[in-house]
């Protein structure tokens, strides 16, 4: 069973990471991602701040592989997070040390 401070930040990074890999606009994923978790409510100051350091040690291109290898997500399946890659799995791992 996935904890609920591991689901929230499993359902914030899919937010990020599915809107990204819909959008074909300008803005860069990393853009993107940083976006989603500055106007996320939930997260405290400093839980996002932390969440934006970790963001940041991801490129560009790498945020976007993530999001095209997982635009599937049903976050209404709490063994959705399962589901996805190992580097999904590691990105939210990389927030929720945050939460």
């Amino acid at each position: 069973m996935i904890r609920t401070s591991s689901l929230r930040s499993a359902a914030l990074a899919g937010v990020a990471i599915v809107a990204l890999a819909a959008c074909s606009s300008q803005p860069n994923p990393h853009s993107i991602v940083v976006d989603l978790i500055e106007s996320a409510d939930g997260p405290t100051p400093e839980q996002r701040t932390c969440m934006l350091e970790r963001v940041d040690e991801y490129s560009s291109d790498e945020i976007e592989a993530i999001g095209d290898a997982n635009k599937n997500i049903d976050f209404d399946n709490p063994e959705a997070l399962a589901a996805t890659t190992q580097e999904f799995q590691d990105f939210v791992e990389d927030l929720r040390t945050c939460m």
